[in-house]
């Protein structure tokens, strides 16, 4: 082991890169290298403790970044499904009931 980081913020430029592209299928090789870097990577000095420390503090708002763009895209997908399905009422008894609207998505979506 060495006291080297470079190979480990590598790892983490691999993996923030993939998250900015939205290359989703590359992030577990992404995150299996990284570990195996850090398993390799001997003590850290201060200086490189504190380096590492800010690129993974980024890397982690990347990652809470795209995980609020898949949760908003997926309610997205959702509603779009809905409206695709049809429009709903409620009757008096508080059930829901098909509309007589057309289906189908406007011209808009």
């Amino acid at each position: 082991m060495n006291g080297d980081s470079a190979e480990v913020r590598a790892e983490l430029d691999c993996l923030r890169l993939a998250l900015r592209q939205g290359k989703f299928a590359e992030l577990a090789a992404c995150a299996g290298r990284l570990e195996q870097a850090m398993q390799r990577m001997g003590p850290p000095d201060p200086a490189q403790r504190a380096a590492l420390r800010q690129q993974a503090e980024t890397t982690a708002d990347c990652v809470v970044a795209a995980l609020t763009g898949l949760r908003t895209a997926r309610c997205r997908i959702a509603e779009l499904r809905r409206v695709d399905a049809g429009y709903l009422s409620y009757g008096p008894e508080g059930r829901a009931k098909a509309s007589a609207q057309p289906r189908g998505l406007s011209r808009r979506f």
